[in-house]
């Protein structure tokens, strides 16, 4: 019996290799510039199982909310926005899923956005070089995602351009939706829901201190008589947000003294 050796695929393609866990082709033809795009069409998914992780792990909100923006992108656009325009990949793809438009852009240029804007208003959080160079990382990362998708022949220009805006779009309605709304109810959760205390979850989100949930805040070590004099330790009488001072490096508040 003679055997004949073809360039078809054990999937059928003949173009090369579909890895579906990432939705990559891999081409039988490869070079220094096909092997960094296959990297970098990978990096969105692995970002995402890496927040996900992290989220387990350590139960902080501000990475929950990376992975909930990540999954309801994947979700509305793989099993609505595509579903509805049904555009093909362009010749030379493995895969056999619809293309228009392109969730690694939609992901990657979305999480470049979304993680800039976090390290613009949330200044509070970390040193500015810090927020500088995480932004840094995260494009150097992010950015060429959309030419690995061209370079595989995965995506037109097109769709990795549509995916690329609607990322924009949904990362800065994301950030204000979260930042005005979202963060507040969440907050609130974790503050008086005894599952939130169970489950270990921690409110880091991060943003401006003024910003905070509780309209008052409370001395919580001494209480003071009408003259003044403190009576021992307790729960605290309820000061104004002013009475307290907002710069670093004060910790005294001024008493309350009767007439």
């Amino acid at each position: 019996m003679k055997i004949v050796l073809t360039n078809v695929s054990v999937d059928g393609c003949n173009n090369g290799t579909a890895i579906r866990f990432f939705d990559i082709t891999i081409p039988q033809d490869r070079d220094w510039q096909v092997d960094g795009a296959i990297f970098y069409s990978a990096v969105p998914w692995i970002l995402a199982l890496m927040l996900a992780a992290a989220f387990i792990v350590t139960r902080r909100c501000s990475l929950g909310l990376y992975v909930l923006y990540g999954s309801v992108c994947v979700i509305v656009n793989e099993a609505i926005v595509k579903q509805a325009v049904k555009e093909a990949r362009p010749y030379g793809s493995c895969l056999t899923t619809k293309g228009m438009p392109s969730s690694h852009s939609l992901l990657s240029i979305g999480y470049t956005l979304l993680v800039g804007l976090e390290m613009v208003f949330h200044q509070n959080l970390l040193h500015p070089a810090l927020r500088v160079m995480i932004w840094f990382v995260v494009a150097v990362l992010l950015v060429p995602v959309p030419a690995s998708r061209v370079k595989l022949k995965d995506h037109s220009e097109l769709q990795v351009g549509v995916g690329s805006a609607v990322g924009l779009a949904l990362a800065i309605l994301y950030f204000l939706l979260v930042h005005f709304l979202l963060a507040r109810f969440i907050q609130k959760w974790v503050k008086t829901n005894p599952w939130a205390e169970k489950l270990g979850v921690t409110f880091d989100y991060g943003w401006p201190k003024e910003m905070d949930l509780d309209e008052e805040m409370t001395q919580p070590t001494k209480v003071y008589e009408e003259g003044g004099e403190p009576t021992g330790q307790g729960p605290g009488k309820r000061l104004p947000p002013e009475a307290f001072p907002r710069f670093p490096g004060i910790s005294t508040c001024p008493q309350q003294t009767g007439q």
